[in-house]
């Protein structure tokens, strides 16, 4: 009997330290501030900073900068080292993830009063941002403020209280289609269909658990990816997650199982989609489309409506071209949105600047 005591005692000793842990693990992630990376211009080492909270496939931040600042240009390139060679081979999201970087860089310089001019070159997929400060352009704190704020949010969402077709409007190529609608199930049923096979794929698991950081020491080495702060985790849950898992884990068939059950779960979940359309699916389209998704989200984030990509449809090709013949359109990108009690707030989990902006002149 004694030794029973003792054991459960030993038991409930290591349990309490388990949990201890795991509330120590579960505090918010706490991330370096922006840096003033160019000493004689603060403006615009903060619109760099602003630029680099930009969305990205995995949180990869896949750019390459050079800034010109003595001509007031900036190059934008893709950095071939943080494309996904598995779930995107043709570099459809990264050019998306390019146009996204450089429309939330636009939005900075907007913020401050700055007029831009941007090219983009199909062939070597170069994009160039020119700048001027505009004097008929006032300081727009509201912009700032919607580009500090605006995240993924991968919650549960709520059907929103007004039509959002009417809203959106003013937004060319875009569909939105409400849960229930024809549209919905559409992407719905193929959005379950593109999970399930990727979730079989086991390339596919081992470069996502790649970019997965499992503790936030190695979430503040890298900067990158996706950490349990950004993947919407938080206390208990979230130190579980850190004291756990595992690259091994993320991998296994139970969690990818879990996962499409989460997928699921969050399809369900949501005022409806909305997807983006180009007749033509070249370069620049996707790098428009990216550009798009930015003005789209900030006016969102204004209103408080949550967005998340939906990246599973668009990564399987049958199912891609499955959209394609039952919604009359190409589709180069599908988004959740809906809105919660609280919107939340951007956990500002991003590289140093520093680390991929050259400055040329």
């Amino acid at each position: 009997m004694k030794t029973l005591g003792m054991f459960l005692l030993v038991i409930g000793v290591l349990v309490s330290l388990f949990f201890i842990t795991a509330l120590i693990k579960g505090r918010p992630l706490q991330v370096p501030g922006p840096n003033n990376l160019i000493a004689s211009d603060a403006t615009l080492s903060r619109i760099l900073y602003l630029a680099s909270l930009s969305p990205s496939s995995h949180n990869t931040q896949l750019w390459k900068v050079k800034v010109h600042h003595l001509s007031n240009k900036v190059e934008v390139a893709i950095d071939a080292d943080r494309v996904l060679k598995v779930s995107d081979k043709n570099k459809h999201e990264a050019l998306i993830s390019l146009g996204a970087y450089v429309q939330t860089m636009v939005s900075a310089f907007k913020a401050y009063g700055y007029s831009t001019q941007v090219y983009f070159d199909e062939n070597t997929q170069l994009a160039l941002v020119s700048y001027y400060k505009n004097p008929a352009l006032s300081n727009d704190a509201d912009l700032e403020h919607a580009i500090l704020k605006r995240h993924t949010d991968k919650r549960k969402l709520a059907p929103v209280s007004f039509d959002l077709k009417d809203l959106l409007n003013n937004f060319s190529d875009i569909e939105f289609c409400k849960k229930g609608s024809d549209s919905y199930k559409i992407i719905y049923d193929n959005s379950m269909l593109a999970v399930h096979q990727l979730s079989s794929d086991d390339n596919y698991n081992k470069e996502l658990a790649s970019w997965m950081r499992f503790s936030d020491k190695e979430a503040k080495a890298k900067l990158d990816g996706l950490c349990a702060d950004t993947l919407g985790m938080e206390g208990i849950t979230k130190g579980i997650f850190n004291t756990l898992m595992t690259e091994g884990i993320a991998t296994s068939s139970v969690f990818t199982r879990q996962s499409e059950k989460l997928y699921q779960d969050q399809l369900e979940h949501c005022a409806g989609f909305i997807y983006f359309k180009n007749e033509i699916e070249s370069k620049s389209a996707l790098f428009e489309t990216g550009r798009t998704l930015v003005k789209l989200w900030l006016f969102l984030t204004e209103k408080e409506i949550s967005v998340q990509p939906i990246s599973a449809v668009i990564e399987v090709p049958a199912c891609k071209i499955e959209l394609k013949e039952k919604l009359g359109t190409n589709v180069s990108l599908v988004i959740r949105v809906g809105k919660t009690d609280n919107y939340g707030s951007n956990k500002l989990y991003r590289r140093n600047v520093a680390d991929y902006v050259q400055l040329e002149d």
